[in-house]
């Protein structure tokens, strides 16, 4: 009985470990294989070092990078800096005195720059293909070439041949709402072009990648949003009490027009950007049909969400015939979890405007199929979570409806 008891405290220790590993390093149960992937392509050698390509990709399949932006940064192994940047902009230019006057100053002389994304605006001169977009990165399912940018770097001080390229260390890329555990560089084989006319194939010099995983938020950020029930039978179950904040902490808030600029968020017992309201249909037709009508209402005055993406996790939707009024994309993931992604329709309902203004409420339906004859009606007061942009919203307790 000892030598069992042992072995089970054991396996819950490395069990709980196993938890934290993932927490700490970066993991998503939901989606196992998102991430952030960084793929340098050095391009051509220089006299003192090399021009490269840098991409970023988004291959996260519900989270999406807002505005303003992405920022990435690295170590340079020895005395490598930047001379100049096309398509993103170095923020520090560093210490840059080991340069005479009268020569070149570079972009950045920093040991460990941070890269900014360039907005659509910047002049031709300063764009690559595929660059400046304001630092958004939307996720993968919603737009292949919207999900990755690019930008380029002239790089010295790292000597003109392959064997004198050192790969950067300690990369670290950062998102409005989201930390993100990057990996080390990674050598792999050349990346391979084709040319417009498809007649000639070149490749990089040298390609080193990286992934970057999405960590879970500290307990302390405030949250985004947060989810109220109702029905055609009469459930309403409001978001709860204090959700994102509290009106005597640290919000201020009054119904009054003139006294709205003193907090961005409509006064509400919940002080939360953006509710979500649940509101399960009474009506089951012959074909046993359920329909969820999911609204989403922006409340805040200062700011809109473009391009906003909502994944609903409910064990019933391995049935669902579809959605109406958005796109969707059902995923299922290895832990049995059944969840649907939602996003709006271009020219239609992709922009939650701000609170006040035409467009600030959006809705889609959930419809499910087959189960609607077994399900009880508890199973359908509520869905097991919903995430807003990436970010989970608070929910009613079980006991609350």
């Amino acid at each position: 009985m000892k030598i069992w008891n042992n072995r089970a405290t054991f396996l819950c220790t490395l069990l709980s470990f196993a938890i934290v590993f993932h927490q700490t390093n970066g993991y998503d149960s939901r989606d196992p294989h998102g991430n952030i992937t960084i793929r340098w392509d050095v391009m051509s050698p220089t006299p003192d070092g090399y021009v490269a390509v840098v991409n970023i990709t988004n291959y996260q399949k519900y989270r999406k990078v807002d505005a303003p932006g992405w920022k990435l940064s690295w170590t340079w192994p020895h005395n490598e800096f930047i001379w100049a940047t096309l398509g993103a902009r170095a923020g520090d230019q560093g210490n840059c005195d080991r340069f005479k006057k009268g020569r070149s100053v570079p972009a950045t002389c920093s040991k460990s720059p941070a890269i900014f994304d360039l907005t659509a605006e910047v002049p031709q001169s300063e764009k690559i293909d595929g660059c400046c977009k304001g630092g958004v990165l939307l996720s993968r399912l919603q737009g292949y070439n919207e999900s990755t940018t690019a930008f380029q770097i002239a790089v010295g001080g790292a000597g003109s041949e392959n064997t004198t390229w050192r790969v950067p260390t300690n990369y670290t890329f950062r998102a409005p709402r989201g930390e993100y555990s990057c990996s080390e560089a990674r050598v792999v084989a050349p990346t391979r072009f084709i040319t417009p006319d498809r007649r000639r194939v070149t490749q990089a010099y040298k390609t080193w990648k990286v992934e970057c995983s999405y960590k879970p938020p500290s307990q302390n950020r405030v949250p985004l949003c947060c989810v109220s029930l109702s029905s055609d039978h009469g459930m309403n179950t409001s978001c709860p009490t204090c959700s994102c904040s509290c009106q005597n902490q640290t919000h201020s808030c009054s119904t009054k027009n003139h006294d709205r600029l003193v907090s961005k968020i409509e006064c509400t017992d919940h002080m939360c950007p953006v509710n979500i309201n649940w509101h399960v249909m009474s009506k089951v037709e012959e074909n046993h049909e359920r329909k969820i009508r999911v609204t989403i209402s922006n409340l805040n005055y200062a700011r809109n969400y473009p391009d906003w993406i909502v994944l609903v996790e409910h064990p019933a939707l391995g049935y669902s015939t579809g959605v109406i009024h958005a796109n969707h994309r059902f995923l299922s993931s290895s832990n049995y979890r059944k969840m649907e992604v939602v996003w709006g329709r271009k020219g239609h309902n992709q922009v939650l405007a701000p609170f006040g203004t035409n467009g600030s409420t959006t809705n889609f339906v959930l419809v499910f199929k087959g189960r609607a004859r077994h399900g009880t009606a508890r199973e359908w007061r509520s869905p097991e979570a919903i995430f807003f942009n990436g970010d989970r919203c608070v929910s009613p307790l079980p006991t609350q409806f």
